[in-house]
């Protein structure tokens, strides 16, 4: 049975984003010259709503409207029948508890482990918008073939009925991987050109980039080919499990989540495939999510919207920052010393804003936060600074037993009887 292999990795990622997300906010990032950025950073979020809906109850994907711009679209995980959510990006207040508009069910298709969802061009060229889900996961890498559906984005009324039907006009397209079975949980679509990709969650310190070359020009299944590899260099594995992607609607950047960071790639020549060669330039500690798996561009690009499984679990918006120049290293000192600067212009930065009485839009998204506004990029912690050290002591031994009961639970191995 697939759930139980999926519901051992349930487990690990919120339990090892609780007690370690603190830790990774001591992650730095790469220097930069002020030259050199073409993409912003990003605020800290702030929670739009409470999903505490029992029919979403993993909220595993989630792609923003073009059709419906006030829309969200997302799904469960695996074990829910083939159906998607429209969420309202407007709900009354941020404590909403079912911002749900229409559940959208696909006649005849099936969920084996429904990851990500996006939506995009139906195919180069086209103004028809549509959607696409991919049935991607494989936590055993045993699955022959895996497959994504594509369908025309439906147009829902201002007040849409509470339940829709999809019977026809949609497409499949199964596939395998170069090398043999993956996990993969994330999804990008170039809104230019329609292109495929899928990145794979792997526990390495790197993650291919997979291209689905000619997708749904026919019947036949086909086979993704590495076109790139990511490079995330956490210390810990769940900090590098790719959990969820999207791309920017101008097609110059995508950003991609990890159960404790989210990363953003920037293609200084406009053109997606050269944002998979260059370092992430702005990262940080996803707020308020004990296992996010969700993740998607505002339509406007503007922010960025993410969520997670379990309830009940929090909608949060991310807009994004101005860049602030980022000095050059030559002229301040090594690039040591200016990254040491940056940190303590942020630290006196945050401490001005909670004198000023900013904690209200702190509090929305987690507990403690510092925003270091001189690197452009803001960061965030669930827990104070002075938690650090217990957390990652604590972790590191919870993390040891784990690995050995997830590594049996793999192969079958039964737990020795005391």
């Amino acid at each position: 049975m697939r759930a139980s292999p999926h519901a051992r990795q349930r487990l690990a990622g919120p339990l090892m984003t609780a007690i370690l997300s603190g830790g990774a906010v001591l992650s730095g990032t790469p220097e930069l010259r002020a030259e050199e950025e073409v993409c912003g950073g990003w605020e800290v979020g702030h929670q739009v709503a409470q999903i505490n809906d029992a029919r979403l109850a993993e909220s595993s994907g989630l792609a923003a409207g073009w059709r419906n711009p006030e829309v969200l679209w997302t799904h469960n995980d695996s074990g829910d029948r083939a159906r998607l959510f429209a969420l309202t990006t407007s709900p009354s207040d941020e404590t909403d508890a079912s911002p749900i508009l229409t559940e959208l069910t696909l006649e005849g298709i099936e969920n084996v482990d429904w990851e990500d969802v996006a939506i995009g061009p139906c195919a180069a060229g086209s103004d028809a918008s549509c959607i696409y889900v991919a049935d991607t996961g494989d936590n055993l890498k045993e699955r022959e073939e895996v497959v994504i559906y594509r369908f025309e984005e439906p147009l829902l009324d201002e007040t849409p009925p509470t339940r829709l039907n999809l019977s026809e006009g949609i497409a499949s397209q199964r596939f395998t991987y170069e090398g043999g079975p993956r996990d993969a949980e994330a999804l990008l679509v170039d809104p230019q050109s329609a292109a495929i990709f899928i990145i794979e969650k792997a526990d390495e310190t790197s993650s291919r980039v997979f291209e689905l070359s000619g997708a749904f020009e026919d019947n036949a299944v086909i086979e993704a080919q590495p076109v790139a590899t990511l490079t995330l260099a956490e210390t810990f594995s769940f900090g590098r499990m790719v959990t969820a992607a999207d791309v920017a609607p101008d097609g110059r950047s995508f950003s991609l989540r990890t159960y404790t960071h989210l990363y953003t790639y920037c293609a200084p020549g406009g053109a997606l495939r050269q944002a998979f060669e260059s370092e992430p330039q702005r990262r940080f500690v996803t707020p308020g999510t004990l296992q996010g798996e969700a993740l998607t561009y505002a339509r406007d690009g503007e922010s960025i919207w993410l969520t997670s499984e379990r309830l009940p679990a929090p909608l949060l918006r991310v807009s994004r920052a101005d860049p602030s120049p980022r000095p050059d290293p030559a002229d301040t000192g090594t690039a040591s010393d200016s990254a040491d600067l940056s940190e303590d212009a942020g630290s006196d930065t945050a401490e001005n804003d909670r004198d000023a009485g900013d904690d209200d839009d702190l509090r929305d998204a987690t507990d403690a936060s510092r925003s270091t506004r001189s690197e452009g990029c803001s960061t965030l912690a669930s827990a104070p600074s002075s938690g650090y050290v217990p957390g990652w002591i604590l972790g590191l031994v919870m993390v040891a037993g784990l690995r050995d009961i997830f590594r049996r639970l793999a192969t079958r191995t039964p737990l020795p009887m005391r």
